[in-house]
């Protein structure tokens, strides 16, 4: 009598890392990844050698999309408050006062 066993073997491994960025670091990160991916990889592997990015192609362009998605609305957001700001009267007021 022949038995067949059937088994199905799932490794899963995540991780997710929550990162916080001053508003400084999160328009150095905006600005690098303000280009094109291809253009940025082409760039980089030239300049510094393929060895040190191909490992990581796929992470970097992922990590592109994230960025460019997620910081977009933010920094947008630092801008109008600060424009709005800036304009009011008090703010300016206030700014008068402290330069006496």
């Amino acid at each position: 009598m022949s038995r067949v066993i059937k088994h199905n073997v799932r490794v899963e491994i995540k991780a997710n890392i929550v990162l916080e960025l001053t508003e400084q670091e999160a328009r150095a990160l905006d600005g690098i990844f303000g280009y094109n991916v291809d253009v940025f990889l082409k760039v980089f592997k030239e300049r510094m050698g393929s060895h040190y990015v191909e490992r990581y192609e796929d992470g970097v362009r992922s990590l592109h999309q994230t960025i460019r998605g997620v910081l977009a609305r933010p920094l947008s957001d630092i801008d109008k408050a600060r424009k709005q700001i800036s304009a009011s009267p008090s703010f300016t007021a206030k700014e008068d006062k402290g330069n006496d």
